[in-house]
């Protein structure tokens, strides 16, 4: 099968240099900086207005029509909310309702994490690199990880690589984080996981058919 994928940025992980969300009106120049500059209320309605309106069934279908047959969604590592962020894992799920019914297959990339693995605006902080530096916040991301597999992994429009790898791939191993204390030990429970996650599901779902 051969892919023709676009990337949906700036939809569920902000990027202020795509411009049209609240970052593009706002002084600060990354996500976490909003929660200090919008009161909470102003914050969760601007988001949430974005969210629903920025990507819709619309553009799936265009997509679908103009020959696309793969979508990367990017989505932040707060996916089903903190004490500070909106969750937005309903969108994600609509988006996997709206690629099943036109036909699409989807990527899922964890692009953010806590205090960020690269430094940059889309990584949510800009010019911090601490994530990989605490262990507890690299298991709250293998955790993300697993879940986003368990839930997502039943979906016939997952790529079968994405089931498998999505701890490995769906992360941006940035040459930032790679360069700190860091090593291949750190993530790869990660992959393990999600590897049992999705054979775990798959077995389950061919079982019950």
């Amino acid at each position: 099968m051969k892919l023709r994928g676009v990337n949906l940025g700036n939809w569920l992980v902000l990027e202020k240099w795509m411009g049209a969300s609240p970052l593009s009106v706002a002084t600060c120049e990354d996500e976490r900086g909003l929660i200090d500059e919008m009161p909470s209320g102003e914050l969760e309605l601007a988001l949430e207005m974005h969210r629903r309106s920025y990507i819709t069934e619309k553009d799936f279908a265009w997509l679908a029509r103009v020959g696309v047959n793969l979508v990367r969604i990017p989505v932040p590592y707060f996916i089903w909310g903190t004490a500070n962020h909106l969750p937005c894992i309903e969108h994600l799920d609509n988006a996997f309702a709206w690629v099943e019914r036109q036909g699409l297959k989807v990527l899922i990339d964890l692009h953010t994490v806590p205090l960020s693995q690269n430094g940059f605006d889309d990584g949510g902080y800009l010019a911090l690199c601490a994530w990989a530096q605490d262990q507890a916040r690299i298991d709250y991301v293998v955790d993300v990880l697993e879940a986003l597999a368990r839930r997502t992994s039943r979906a016939r429009s997952c790529l079968p690589s994405t089931r498998m790898t999505i701890g490995a791939c769906g992360l941006s191993w940035d040459p930032m984080s790679r360069s700190s204390s860091m090593t291949s030990s750190s993530w790869r429970p990660g992959t393990s996981c999600c590897r049992l996650s999705a054979m775990t599901t798959s077995s389950s779902t061919r079982t019950s058919t």
